[in-house]
């Protein structure tokens, strides 16, 4: 069963039931079936032949879901992106693929028009929420005639498109097939024990695979509610007013909730289970969590290419609560879910015993179908295993473990950084920054933090503000340094390259003082 016939299935058994409460709209499954079917049989009135590329640059919305819904059931592929990259970045990645067909919204507007005439290309848009029309209600009601039966499709027909940094921050598009989710969905959602009656709220990004359990809601007959954004008070108030039952954070944002004294003013009585990922939580932060909130805790591991690799279910986590697992096993990402193998392995490619640290390689039959044609191919192994880049181990119980990043990659409240990027951006300060090396620092609220360290050109003058104010305009907000050193020199080690180890070791000296 492919993901749209998983759609269809979850109408039929929850037409007048909630779909999604988003922006204080509420859409029942019924509509939500309608309005996605008129998508749907407007992207093939423009488009005309199947696995076109669709672009969404846009915020969280129930218009937004229609569109990927819409891109299923017409067998479109549906291609979210980061909506927080710069003109410049959009503008790179605009000129390496091919898309047919771009939908927007009010805020996003004004950065596709600056990469739009960057590139000079004249690509079909259309605005979330309405352009040319008065509201996307009237736009899907025009000539666009609602499809009445199931675009066949493949397995391998490609669903999803998401884009993940590459290891100089060039973002690659991921594919994802139609047949891989659907198998992924059912083997992940019967190992996360969600049910058919969960109210689930989320404030992830759309664009990212985290914001896939958004559609997995959907797939299961959930009662969606779909955050824009996360600020407290509305997160929490939608919370207690849907009687919300799972809710995926990442951890930064659960500490906040946890921090904040805002936080205990509102009731977590009914919710079952709180999901995170993207980040490490300490064992002391996941055992306050679970005694203040008084709920489940789970984290779920994996990637774009991989998807959900392992998970350290609920009852994990209430063993250990209990005396009953070690207090070790909450450092761990769980064990691997049903199919999935995971091989470690070390410098010289031989595969390694459990508990010896080195990078993990994965087997899966959730795999991405490769990367985008302007991209990387798909890097497996002769015998099927994707390697992920992450330096870990595997216990004698069969729990992962996640140490480190082979490339240097940053985690910065659930979002991933590469330093290499970061470093460009900085370097092209030329009149006044010499050298730049930038790494992550451990921080207890964002999981780690961008760090600049800067040798300033000799007798120029470059603040920290001057630094953040140019990365603001060239890359992602995201992605600027949070901290900015100033240095006389960097070390280097015995090859003549910036020692990164030695950077971390003096922020950790930093730390224990």
């Amino acid at each position: 069963m492919g993901l749209e016939r998983m759609f269809r299935a979850s109408v039929h058994r929850n037409l007048k039931k909630t779909a999604v409460i988003a922006n204080k709209q509420h859409i029942t499954y019924r509509n939500l079936d309608c309005r996605s079917t008129r998508v749907a049989g407007m992207l093939q009135d423009i488009l005309k032949i199947k696995q076109k590329k669709v672009l969404i640059l846009a915020h969280n919305s129930i218009y937004y879901l229609e569109t990927i819904l819409g891109c299923f059931k017409s067998n479109m592929v549906a291609c979210p992106i980061n909506w927080r990259l710069s003109p410049y970045e959009l503008a790179t990645i605009l000129t390496q693929e091919r898309f047919e067909l771009i939908f927007f919204d009010r805020q996003t507007c004004s950065t596709l028009q600056k990469a739009l005439d960057m590139c000079d290309l004249q690509i079909e848009q259309i605005r979330l929420g309405g352009l040319k029309y008065e509201s996307w209600i009237e736009f899907l009601s025009y000539d666009y005639q609602a499809m009445d039966k199931i675009v066949e499709r493949m397995d391998r027909d490609i669903a999803i498109q998401y884009f993940t940094s590459g290891t100089t921050g060039i973002p690659k598009g991921v594919l994802l097939s139609h047949g891989s989710l659907a198998s992924y969905v059912e083997t992940y959602t019967k190992a996360s024990e969600w049910v058919e009656d969960t109210i689930y709220e989320t404030s992830a990004n759309l664009f990212h695979l985290s914001g896939f359990s958004a559609v997995i809601s959907l797939l299961l007959g959930n009662t969606l509610v779909l955050m824009d954004h996360f600020q407290l008070d509305e997160f929490l108030a939608a919370m207690e007013a849907e009687r919300v039952t799972r809710i995926s954070l990442v951890p930064t944002l659960i500490m906040t909730i946890l921090n904040d004294p805002r936080g205990e003013r509102y009731d977590f009585s009914r919710v079952e289970k709180i999901v995170y990922g993207g980040a490490a939580m300490l064992p002391s932060q996941i055992q306050e969590v679970c005694r203040r909130l008084s709920c489940q805790m789970e984290i779920a591991y994996g990637s774009t290419e991989t998807c959900c690799i392992s998970i350290l279910t609920s009852t994990d986590h209430q063993q250990v609560l209990e005396g009953i697992l070690p207090e070790e096993k909450l450092a761990s990402v769980g064990r691997c879910l049903p199919g999935i193998q995971v091989r470690v392995e070390g410098e010289d490619g031989q595969a390694l015993a459990a508990n010896e640290i080195g990078e993990l390689l994965v087997k899966s039959p959730f795999l991405y179908e490769g990367y985008s044609a302007v991209s990387a191919p798909r890097a497996l192994t002769a015998d099927g295993y994707h390697h992920t880049g992450d330096i870990g181990y595997v216990d004698d119980d069969g729990y992962l473990y996640i140490v480190d990043r082979k490339h240097d990659m940053i985690v910065c409240g659930g979002e991933n950084i590469y330093p290499k990027e970061v470093e460009i951006c900085i370097a092209k300060m030329a009149a006044s920054v010499q050298q730049v090396s930038v790494v992550g620092q451990p921080d207890p609220v964002w999981g780690e933090i961008v760090v600049a360290f800067v040798v300033p050109k000799p007798g120029a003058v470059v603040t920290e503000e001057d630094i953040t104010t140019f990365c603001k305009h060239n890359i992602a907000s995201y992605k600027k340094p949070k901290r900015i050193i100033f240095v006389d020199e960097l070390p280097m080690n015995g090859n003549g390259k910036v020692s990164k180890r030695e950077l971390q070791r003096r922020l950790k000296e930093e730390i224990s003082m």
